[in-house]
């Protein structure tokens, strides 16, 4: 849900102003980021919401190797397909808590409900992780730039998870 959608109704930024009137947004390209490239293999990384916006996440952190969990009750099928042939866990669930985020490296939020990626963020920042709610920079403390592919991946060339072999010598 982008950060838009909150325009008017209760601020849930940094600022608390009551009534959001867009601030942090504005705000966002004042905000100085470190650079950083994060080695995602073995990692756990979770993504919480199963739709066309979890989709993209989830197969940017495959081609990470990042050791992907799905946590929705529904899925599209490519995200279905996914968890079928092994490439991720599915818990087919809503997120549920602090206990969701055990032993995960970050989380990134893609739901369509604004409590439950509230819920993610302050879960996640009480435990000082890396945490991203989706198009909400105010509830990141990291973001992810826009990649732009000049090709489509075809649904059987997908990034899988997968194992590097290094060649020993």
């Amino acid at each position: 849900m982008p950060a838009a959608a909150y325009a008017g109704k209760e601020c849930v930024c940094q600022f608390r102003r009551g009534i959001c009137d867009q601030t942090c947004v504005r705000d966002m390209l004042d905000t100085p980021f470190y650079i950083a490239c994060l080695k995602l293999a073995g990692r756990r990384c979770l993504v919480v919401g199963g739709g066309e916006i979890g989709l993209e996440k989830v197969e940017g952190l495959l081609a990470c190797d990042g050791d992907v969990t799905l946590i929705s009750p529904d899925a599209v099928p490519a995200l279905q397909e996914l968890a079928a042939e092994g490439s991720i866990a599915w818990e087919r669930r809503a997120y549920a808590g602090p206990q969701d985020l055990e032993g995960a490296f970050m989380v990134i939020a893609s739901t369509d409900d604004t409590d439950i990626n509230i819920a993610v963020y302050n879960d996640a920042e009480r435990r000082a992780m890396l945490v991203n709610v989706v198009d909400v920079p105010p509830l990141c403390n990291f973001i992810l730039p826009a990649i732009v592919r000049t090709a489509r991946w075809p649904s059987r060339s997908r990034p899988r998870a997968r194992r590097r072999r290094w060649p020993s010598g």
